[in-house]
């Protein structure tokens, strides 16, 4: 499932691929970029894919995403009468972990750019099989600056 957590103005997106009890975490695979802050004037970076475990307490914000039937996957499920069987790691965690092992073997070659390959892009594409970024035209303050004018002049 893809899942959303605050982080410096943002919100930094991941794929749940498992859930561990004790201690009581989540296995999460997610994207980010050493470009340093958004407001940085060199938007890009090297894309960095990371497995990790992400503890959560009661107080932290975090948003799970259900596309239901607008993931690309049930349409086409749907269109050709396609059985949907669920073997126990789902088509999300697949993707994932597809996506894990082709970043690794491809390191730097792969850009970190948050208008138009981020965190987010990546777990949509996990999730529903198309890659977009609903808060790239978001409203988002961060340090008393508007980021979608900076962004939109690049």
């Amino acid at each position: 499932m893809q899942v959303s957590f605050p982080k410096s103005g943002y919100k930094h997106h991941a794929i749940v691929t498992n859930v561990v009890r004790k201690p009581e975490c989540y296995e999460i695979i997610h994207m980010t970029g050493d470009a340093g802050t958004i407001l940085d004037k060199n938007f890009t970076g090297i894309a960095e894919i990371r497995k990790e475990r992400k503890y959560f307490d009661a107080n932290d914000e975090m948003k799970f995403y259900d596309y239901g039937e607008y993931s690309i996957d049930k349409i086409i499920r749907n269109v050709y009468k396609i059985k949907d069987d669920n073997e126990g790691e789902s088509i999300v965690s697949k993707r994932a972990s597809l996506l894990y092992d082709a970043f690794n073997y491809l390191r730097n070659d792969i850009i970190y750019n948050p208008l138009t390959f981020n965190c987010e892009h990546l777990a949509s594409y996990c999730a529903t099989g198309l890659a977009f970024c609903k808060q790239k035209n978001a409203l988002v303050m961060t340090e008393n600056r508007l980021v979608t004018a900076i962004l939109d002049k690049k």
